[in-house]
């Protein structure tokens, strides 16, 4: 996968907490060079991805096959998928494929860095404003304590901008022993884009009070492969799956790639990984790639559950284009503000843009400097979700996609939702888009404050360890299925550790004994004939779905099961909203 790398280290102290990067003077426009790569396929060579049979134990069993198939094992998954890495010849590969404990072996694929250019984009998508109007920070959406996920070249862990930042007990390096320590620069200067605070020094990133958890999967020159990155999503899905929603990583920035054709969530081992995890609650964000092309061919942002980001030149952290144009030294091209940047992939599975030319952030060595590319932007992004994840915690990542979506700025600088339609169809175009579809630059302040709806402004959301207040089997909180159009209503507050004063809360909500298909509607009164529902499910299906929903005015909930027969349900709390 892709670290395409150049970038100009600043040799200056930067003493104001937020520095506006530098302008670019005009010049004659260039021919544009892409980037160069950076890095090699040393990681991937004679290395497979094993995946095994339905109900294997790929712990169990990995070391034998390996060694029976002449190799020797890897990395091991269980969570992002059921396998594990082999090295080995491809004559060996071979014959481990015929093994019927064995779903699949593929070979393993070199990744890269997607390294590029950047801007003023904190400032440019209102996550920090130093003028009115304000940004997110200065209305209080700041991410507070939300972990993102740096899937990257680790991080600067003694940057003296990060290193408070840092939770390095769940932080995980998957290409080597030692703490994940960014020995490259290109996951130090993506985390400070993400969520450098506001400490008096340095830079400000988008979520300024959220944490950042150092994944380290690529190696200090830039290299790694599909399955070391397999290692980083197997160690997400892993806490997610651990029963303590404490230590959960719900958003995980990809700012890396590869070019190639994406496979579906059974044929292609990553994309299985990331459907697993993505099932699992985690946010996906995906550099798009920076060779100037479709982006239908640079995975991981090429698959659905990812949210692709394409990049803008902005060098003013203002619309309107006022900047002008200028010459970029490296990697050589012209770029005018506001419009697409030129080494930019684009087309139908772009979701949102972020700025990504003249990026100032942090960089190895407790420095700064400045960095281009679609990997800039992603974290921009990542950001955003933070902020929008702060204001309630169980939103999923389809509604973040949504979201990101209606809540964004067009082309003709008016709010993707202006028109009624989410998205910026008719709503102009991004000068050098080649495709010919806007999608919309995110706005960090009103992400959160459309996130916020969902919960109620200025709620403030208390985690708890997960505890049972409706179980109709056993006649915890009520007794006996529940019955078609019949609305129950079990007690919340002064249960489970749910306060008196609680507002509203999330949980998870889980039908099981139907009778035959239905849904269910979970709200705070009594609804004998839902118009809604907050949990719909075929016949045998007990999958717990996440819920946010308001309380009553005497801290109880309702429920009702839609369509004939009956259901018992099931409540787990796993936090609430005080106002």
């Amino acid at each position: 996968m892709r670290h395409m790398g150049m970038s100009s280290r600043a040799a200056m102290l930067v003493a104001l907490v937020l520095v506006a990067p530098f302008g670019t003077g005009s010049a004659v426009a260039a021919e544009p060079v892409l980037p160069v790569r950076t890095g090699s396929d040393v990681l991937a060579r004679h290395s497979w991805i094993v995946t095994l049979v339905d109900g294997a134990n790929s712990v169990a069993e990995a070391p034998g096959l390996a060694r029976g198939a002449g190799g020797r094992m890897g990395l091991v998954y269980q969570h992002a998928l059921t396998g594990f890495q082999f090295h080995g010849s491809a004559a060996a590969a071979a014959a481990l494929a015929q093994n019927p404990r064995v779903r699949a072996v593929v070979a393993d694929s070199a990744v890269y860095l997607a390294e590029e250019f950047l801007p003023y984009g904190v400032m440019r998508i209102d996550g920090y404003r130093i003028d009115p109007p304000p940004g997110a920070y200065q209305e209080g959406y700041r991410g507070q304590g939300v972990r993102i996920g740096i899937l990257d070249s680790g991080i600067d862990l003694s940057h003296p901008d990060l290193a408070a930042q840092i939770d390095l007990s769940v932080g995980k390096n998957c290409v080597g022993s030692g703490p994940p320590q960014d020995g490259h620069g290109h996951g130090t200067h993506v985390a400070g884009t993400a969520a450098a605070p506001l400490n008096g020094v340095g830079v400000v990133g988008v979520a300024a009070e959220s944490t950042l958890v150092p994944i380290k999967v690529f190696d200090d020159s830039g290299n790694s492969s599909d399955a070391i990155i397999l290692c980083g999503i197997e160690h997400l899905i892993a806490l997610r799956n651990d029963g303590d929603p404490t230590n959960d990583i719900p958003i995980a920035n990809l700012s890396f790639g590869e070019t190639r054709a994406p496979g579906s969530c059974v044929s292609d081992p990553l994309h299985e990984a990331i459907c697993r995890g993505s099932a699992a609650g985690i946010i996906f964000v995906g550099a798009a790639g920076n060779e100037a092309t479709n982006a239908s061919t640079f995975v991981p942002a090429a698959y659905a559950e990812v949210i692709a980001v394409s990049a803008l030149a902005d060098f003013d952290g203002e619309p309107g284009g006022a900047a002008g144009c200028g010459f970029e030294v490296t990697p050589g091209s012209f770029e005018c503000d506001d419009t697409f940047a030129f080494f930019s992939n684009f087309g139908a599975v772009v979701d949102v843009m972020a700025p990504g030319v003249f990026t100032y952030s942090t960089g190895t060595g407790g420095g700064y400097e400045f960095k281009n590319g679609t990997s800039m932007a992603a974290p921009h992004v990542s950001g955003v979700i933070a902020v929008m994840k702060a204001v309630d915690p169980t939103i999923t990542p389809s509604e973040v996609a949504g979201l990101l979506n209606q809540s964004g700025e067009c082309p003709n600088q008016a709010w993707a939702d202006a028109d009624g339609i989410p998205g910026c169809a008719g709503q102009g175009l991004w000068t050098d888009d080649p495709d010919g579809t806007a999608e919309p630059l995110v706005n960090a302040l009103r992400a959160a404050q459309a996130a916020a709806l969902l919960v109620g402004p200025g709620a403030t959301f208390v985690p708890l360890t997960p505890a049972r207040l409706l179980d109709s089997r056993f006649g915890n909180g009520l007794s006996g299925p529940f019955n078609a159009g019949v609305p129950r209503t079990f007690q919340v507050t002064g249960r489970g550790g749910v306060p008196a004063n609680a507002t509203a809360v999330t949980g998870n909500l889980t039908a099981t004994n139907q009778t035959q298909a239905g849904f269910v509607f979970l709200g705070p009164d009594p609804v004998a004939s839902p118009t809604s529902s907050t949990l719909n499910f075929p016949l045998g299906d007990t999958r717990a779905n996440g819920v946010t929903v308001a309380l009553s005015s005497t801290g109880t909930l309702s429920a009702t099961f839609g369509y004939g027969g009956s259901t018992d349900l099931i409540f787990d709390v796993t936090g609430y909203f005080v106002e």
